[in-house]
This record gives structure tokens, sequence and C-alpha cells, in this order.
């Protein structure tokens, strides 16, 4: 199999594997943002060194509307967090996606954010 790049096809196989996986990114910057970013990561990790997304969301938490800041940088081995309550990174010895099988790239990219996102709630 090769890279799909359908983004029908990506969406779709992205909410099934995050219906599977757990992923506190949707927490922070919602669902559709949450997809729109692990198909950006997927889609530019054979293609570009560094990739960053920053998200701006009005968190319904607070009363008075506060907005939360997310960044989100991927590289081909390498996903950095950085959230309003710190940052932290992982890095993999392989590439992130290696588009023999969608499902697998989606599942290992999700996986990775959790890490990166595991650790910051550690800190």
């Amino acid at each position: 199999m090769s890279k799909v790049t359908d983004y029908a096809v990506l969406q779709q196989v992205i909410q099934e594997e995050l219906d599977l996986h757990e992923c506190d990114l949707e927490e922070l910057i919602g669902s559709d943002l949450t997809i729109m970013c692990i198909m950006n990561i997927y889609l530019t990790n054979d293609v570009c060194k560094g990739f960053g997304q920053d998200f701006v969301t009005i968190e319904s938490a607070y009363p008075d509307g506060m907005e939360s800041k997310t960044s989100v940088i991927s590289a081909r081995q390498r996903i950095s967090i950085i959230t309003d309550i710190g940052m932290s990174y992982y890095k993999t010895d392989i590439t992130l996606c290696g588009y023999e099988d969608v499902h697998g790239d989606i599942a290992y990219i999700i996986i990775v954010i959790q890490a990166v996102l595991d650790r910051i709630a550690d800190q």
C-alpha cells in the first residue's frame, strides 16, 4: 500500500483509530481540529523536515472564556507539543509513517501524541 491522500478516507480512518486509542489532544483542541492535526502529520511526514501547527481554542471550562493555545510540531521521527501547562516531545527510532498501512500509521501518530501529552501531565 502507498500513502493515502484522499481526505475523506483519512478522516474516516483517523476517527476509527481515535475511537480505539485514547487521545487527550481532543480535550485540548476539539475533535475536528484533532482529526485535522493528525491528518496533517500523516500527509506531511515524508515531505517536510518539520511541520508546525498552532491552535487557539476558547476554553468553555473557564467562565471568562479564556483562550487555550496548543502547538503541535512534527518531524519525521518526532512530535513536540506545547500547551498552556507545559511542553514535551517524543522521538521515535523509526519514521512516524511507513506508508504501508494507513491504520497502523495513524494509530502510531495517536500513540506518540498521547505519550507526549502524558509526559506533559506528569511534569
